[in-house]
């Protein structure tokens, strides 16, 4: 099942097989997200200077997107890790660009899939709440922020 995910997820992307891996979890800047595999399929995909070179669209993308298969249901999990010094509603803002840059480049996530984003580490700031009700309203997903240094987040 996670090859076939794997094939999947190179299929719609089609940019480099490293890029793509049966993980999950990811680390980076003092930040790391786990995804309880137990009973699913998981694709890690590279995003940020993998799947999309950086500078190629002016805008910062998210690390890493997880997609996991749920039944007959896709979950897009796009993750941003954060050192504790930076904000955490500008890594939101990359989770936000990075979603619409793949519907309109590769029309996914579709109305059938489920969109959650996930921001490990950084600052909560005030319009943290405004960013993850937009988020909801426009998605229909969840907006989830662990905020500090140091942090470990495990999505289950």
């Amino acid at each position: 099942m996670s090859k076939k995910l794997l094939a999947e997820c190179f299929k719609i992307f089609n940019e480099g097989n490293s890029f793509y891996e049966n993980k999950s979890s990811a680390s980076e800047n003092s930040a790391t997200v786990r995804v309880n595999a137990r009973y699913r399929a998981v694709c890690r995909i590279k995003v940020d200077d993998g799947i999309v070179k950086k500078g190629n669209t002016g805008q910062d993308r998210c690390d890493f997107l997880f997609v996991i298969e749920e039944g007959k249901t896709r979950l897009f999990l796009f993750v941003e890790l954060k050192g504790g010094g930076t904000n955490g509603e500008d890594a939101a803002n990359q989770l936000i660009n990075t979603i619409d840059f793949f519907k309109g480049k590769h029309g996914i996530p579709s109305k059938d899939d489920k969109i959650v984003g996930l921001v490990v580490g950084g600052r909560a700031t005030v319009k943290m709440i405004e960013v993850k009700e937009r988020f909801k309203k426009k998605y229909g997903g969840e907006l989830i922020h662990k905020s500090g240094s140091k942090q470990t987040y495990e999505y289950l």
